[in-house]
């Protein structure tokens, strides 16, 4: 291998621990899917419960088992980051993770080897098989159609679900968000200090509403799951938009220094400077919302914390000022009860987290806006940014010259 070529490598590979696949040269179906290898075979191995007498932890250890042994050898062995199949060899890879679970499922329903009932979809369909049960032709062909379709529908979700994750490289990007939270965790008290003030104002007469108690007690977990993550969808569109716009003035602003300055500290630190011919490099939509969505993930870890705070200030009001008898006089209906605080309604558990989550993206939106903030906050993420579109620059340049 090249000098060149090695040091294309390394890049690439810097670009996946950065989660930041997209920026690869040639990232395509072909290769997310060899880089699926290891999900598929996890997944494939976890149907094994249904065709022999073990449980699914043992089959999805056994998964896990195959899945690193796999990934190992990917990361091991492959040249590139990973390695890029042919197109049919893709295809025919997915189509054989869908149809052949179900099928063998038939075969084996249809020889009479097994005795299986089968909830799909969280119990939404039921088919039950009996060894050695006879078929009237109607009933099987009600569970052909049944097993088949339900099956390749959950399956074709699965890859959907991996396949999202992989092209993006949702893996690595957790990762690295949970060693930004480390960072972050340390600075937790000057964070708090500043953000919470902000937050608190907004949200705290609202904790003291009987409307929302009602409603609170009336909705479930996963309600209040789903409201949570609406607020943080709507922080993150919002951060999209506007790093969408530095990335626009970045490219306008580029300058051979400043991609020598943003390559400091990767792969290309020593050659920034020797390559001629650097240009701004316009991403494409799915590389500029990989390059978003890495950034916008590093701002939720920071609402999450200031979130976190809110929900911890808010339940000590609540334990110190809502008396069950107040709470029961707002809620005005039947109370659900916390069974690890008894005597506590849930409700203010739930209204706690819908205002935590509320508070976390009113922070994430005055980062962007207000002036102190936005030197605090969100100006590293724009600093990652241009850093991204130097080194990606640089990393394209140095590809056409070796070509």
């Amino acid at each position: 291998m090249r000098a060149d070529d090695r040091l294309l490598w390394r890049t690439e590979r810097w670009f996946l621990r950065q989660g930041l696949p997209q920026l690869i040269e040639g990232y395509d179906f072909r290769q997310v899917v060899a880089r699926m290898l290891p999900f598929l075979a996890f997944t494939a191995l976890l149907w094994l419960d249904m065709f022999a007498a073990i449980s699914p932890w043992t089959a999805g250890l056994i998964g896990a088992i195959v899945a690193l042994a796999v990934w190992g050898w990917l990361t091991r062995f492959g040249r590139r980051p990973s390695p890029r199949l042919s197109t049919r060899t893709a295809v025919l890879l997915l189509a054989a993770h869908a149809l052949i679970p179900p099928a063998m499922f038939l075969l084996a329903a249809m020889l009479g080897w097994i005795d299986v009932n089968l909830y799909l979809l969280g119990g939404l369909v039921e088919v039950s098989v009996g060894a050695g049960e006879d078929f009237t032709d109607a009933d099987f062909r009600a569970i052909v159609l049944t097993v088949t379709a339900t099956w390749v529908l959950l399956d074709a979700a699965l890859i959907a679900i991996g396949y999202v994750i992989t092209s993006n490289g949702l893996f690595a990007l957790t990762l690295r968000a949970l060693r930004h939270a480390g960072q972050d965790l340390r600075q937790t008290v000057r964070l708090q200090g500043r953000a919470l003030p902000v937050v608190m104002f907004a949200t705290l007469f609202l904790f003291f509403t009987n409307e929302l108690w009602q409603a609170c007690n009336r909705l479930g977990w996963a309600r209040i799951g789903l409201l949570v993550g609406v607020f943080a969808l709507i922080a993150s569109l919002a951060v999209g938009v506007r790093l969408n716009q530095e990335a626009a003035r970045i490219e306008h602003d580029f300058t051979p220094a400043g991609v020598a300055d943003a390559c400091r500290g990767t792969p290309l630190a020593h050659r920034a400077t020797s390559i001629s011919g650097l240009a701004p490099i316009p991403l494409r939509p799915r590389q500029r919302i990989n390059v978003l969505f890495v950034l916008a993930v590093r701002q939720l870890v920071r609402a999450a914390i200031v979130g976190a705070g809110l929900f911890a200030i808010l339940m000590v009001f609540g334990l110190v000022v809502v008396y069950p008898a107040i709470a029961q006089k707002w809620i005005d209906a039947p109370v659900a009860y916390s069974k690890l605080f008894p005597g506590q309604p849930l409700a203010m558990f739930k209204l706690a987290m819908l205002l935590a989550g509320f508070g976390g993206m009113n922070f994430m939106v005055n980062g962007m806006s207000d002036p102190d903030d936005r030197a605090e906050y969100f100006a590293p993420s724009v600093d990652e940014l241009q850093r991204v579109l130097g080194v990606h620059a640089a990393y394209t340049e140095l590809r056409h010259q070796a070509q």
